[in-house]
C-alpha cells in the first residue's frame, strides 16, 4: 500500500516515514483528492504532457520556475516544472508519462507490415 507525505507531496511504499524530508514526518493514507507528485520534468516535456493528461482526463497542475538560458528570452528554457495529479489519477497518469517517456513494453500484437 502506498503512503503519502503531506510535506513532500510524494507517494512512498513499505515505509511510514518520508525518506526523502528532512524531519522525516509520518506518513499517512491518501486522499482521492490530494495532489501528488508525478515527476520533476522539463520545460518542452511539460508542454508535452500537458495535452496528453488533458486527453485522458486527468487534472494536472504544473509549478515551476521561468528561468531561460542566460537569463535571457533565447536558448533553451531550463525550467524544473513539478507536475501535480490527484492521487485517485496517479496511476493513470503514471502510465500516460511512462508512453510520452517511450517506457512501454512491446506486445507480441505488433502492426508491422511487409511491403
Amino acid at each position: 500500500m502506498q503512503k503519502y507525505c503531506p510535506k513532500c507531496q510524494k507517494l512512498f511504499s513499505d515505509t511510514d516515514f518520508c525518506p526523502e524530508c528532512r524531519r522525516n514526518p509520518k506518513l499517512v493514507i491518501p486522499e482521492p483528492n490530494d495532489p501528488v507528485l508525478l515527476d520533476k520534468v522539463d520545460y518542452l516535456k511539460a508542454e508535452m504532457l500537458k495535452p496528453l493528461l488533458k486527453d485522458h482526463g486527468i487534472p494536472a497542475l504544473f509549478k515551476g520556475g521561468h528561468a531561460d538560458a542566460f537569463g535571457m528570452n533565447i536558448g533553451m528554457r531550463l525550467d524544473v516544472i513539478d507536475v501535480f495529479v490527484p492521487f485517485s489519477a496517479y496511476e493513470e497518469a503514471e502510465n500516460v508519462l511512462q508512453i510520452l517517456n517511450g517506457d512501454f513494453e512491446e506486445t507480441d500484437e505488433t502492426s508491422e507490415e511487409s511491403f
